[in-house]
């Protein structure tokens, strides 16, 4: 059964701003950025404000709902690179 709209917002943390264009999603944030494509998955990605997120998917079956969701993850795993300090590039 498809999904005729399916969406969902991510906000971001603290000191983290986001960049759209088309499906180009840009993480600023204190230590560095990040840029990811998704160029591979029929979404759509609108910047709402500077801290805010929205990824569609229309006429989606369960595949694409699971796209969905893995964009989202993507952005937030994109968040926390450029928050925390990694354990691995610190040396002592």
């Amino acid at each position: 059964m498809r999904t005729i709209l399916a969406t969902q917002i991510v906000k971001a943390l603290d000191g983290v701003t986001f960049d759209c264009k088309g499906r180009k999603v840009t993480v600023n944030g204190p230590m560095g950025s990040l840029t990811r494509e998704f160029k591979h998955i029929k979404c759509s990605v609108d910047q709402i404000s500077t801290t805010s997120v929205k990824i569609d998917v229309w006429g989606g079956l369960r595949k694409e709902n699971a796209f969905l969701r893995t964009v989202c993850t993507h952005i937030k795993n994109m968040m926390i690179g450029v928050t925390k300090v990694s354990i691995l590039c610190c040396h002592i």
